[in-house]
């Protein structure tokens, strides 16, 4: 057995602990938590640590494929410039593909994290998630604006997702809401039914444009490509509460330029959702983060993720706690916490073994140093290591 303490410990689902003692069995588990009451305990074999201790990080929204292009794009551009941009560079030896994507799992698990929820368009990256610390979830990513060709297509993809479910935890995800031809949004309906699913969602304006009007920067990049308009021609709430009710959870990813209302009709529509966002990634395409009020009157269904290093410096989470409490200091740092780790855990259904602390669970254990212990707040020169 082995003991953790701090001069708090945050569990997540209660209030903190003064001095409390985490005590875990060889593999990680939970075996007692231990409240003195605010007094100062001394047991055997006990790490104490000035800081706080947190649960092991969740991270929704990931593109571990797309690691070999950090530093590579532009920032500030907006969306089709970085889709663009994607597009030209992100194709690369499978040597130098693989050796991103590892080095980037061991990044994202010495900053902490315990689970990722993974954007995939290909199953390149397997054998690292399949033998990686991190739990995955992977979301195969189908989009297409083609309409012809689908038989053979649908095809190709359930080979693809066969072999992603060998490593892990795998359901098919939309693009978005405006890369699927009509006649794609008909035919992979089946693919999510009852199924977590995942979808980008009102990350531009973009977005409105090319589909309330055909034109923007979008619509040009698409036809530079010889791509059809195929897209339902319709909102983005309309799109998904016709082709995506029957999944059994749906986690809308950004929500860059959502109000309150949309979000409000997304929760009226669907039994089981959640929001994703990435602060450092909104920043560096669209100079923007989602409206505080959308957050915090959704605060139960918020989760945070790092997108790409295509579109980010970081896929530390911790770093999305970071540029939150920096530029939305009314953010509570209990709230942050729960979205960090609870939050997402129940969002990739790994919320049995991770997300809080609880006996029985096994869901790491960071210390977070840099508090205000006075404010209950992130000071902006906090870090955090990893324990177990």
């Amino acid at each position: 057995m082995r003991k953790y303490s701090a001069n708090y410990i945050f569990p997540v689902t209660g209030e903190p602990i003064k001095n409390g003692i985490i005590v875990v069995t060889d593999n990680g588990t939970i075996a007692e938590i231990i409240d003195p009451k605010g007094a100062s305990l001394e047991l055997p074999s006990m790490e104490y640590h000035s800081g706080i201790l947190i649960p092991g990080l969740v991270n929704t929204h990931c593109h571990l494929e797309l690691s070999h292009l950090k530093g590579v794009l532009t920032p500030h551009k907006g969306l089709a410039h970085f889709v663009g941009e994607v597009k030209q560079t992100r194709y690369a030896t499978p040597v130098e593909v693989i050796a991103a994507a590892k080095s980037a799992d061991r990044q994202m698990f010495l900053q902490g994290t315990a689970a990722v929820g993974d954007v995939c368009n290909g199953d390149a990256t397997s054998a690292i998630k399949a033998s990686s610390k991190i739990r995955y979830h992977s979301f195969f990513e189908v989009l297409g604006l083609a309409t012809d060709g689908l038989p053979s297509k649908l095809k190709d993809l359930q080979a693809t997702f066969e072999n992603l479910r060998l490593a892990s935890k795998a359901t098919y995800a939309p693009h978005s809401v405006y890369s699927l031809s009509a006649a794609m949004w008909e035919v992979l309906q089946p693919y999510w039914q009852q199924q977590l699913t995942s979808i980008h969602y009102m990350e531009s304006e973009e977005e409105f444009t090319l589909l309330n009007q055909r034109k923007g920067e979008l619509a040009q990049l698409f036809s530079s490509w010889g791509l059809p308009f195929s897209q339902p021609n319709a909102a983005h709430f309309d799109i998904v509460n016709q082709f995506m009710r029957n999944a059994a959870s749906v986690l809308f990813v950004h929500n860059t330029y959502a109000t309150p209302a949309d979000i409000d009709r997304l929760r009226a529509a669907f039994t089981k959702m959640f929001l994703a966002i990435c602060p450092t990634s909104n920043l560096f395409i669209e100079k923007r983060l989602p409206d505080l009020d959308v957050l915090l009157r959704n605060a139960d269904v918020v989760t945070l993720g790092t997108d790409s290093f295509a579109s980010s410096n970081s896929l530390s989470v911790f770093q999305q706690m970071l540029t939150l409490s920096e530029h939305y200091p009314e953010i509570p740092f209990t709230t942050l916490l729960a979205w960090a780790t609870l939050n997402g855990a129940k969002t990739l259904g790994f919320d049995d073994v991770l997300g809080s602390f609880a006996v029985g669970k096994q869901p790491g254990i960071n210390l977070i140093q840099g508090f205000d212990f006075a404010a209950q707040t992130l000071k902006p020169t906090a870090t955090l290591t990893r324990l177990l």
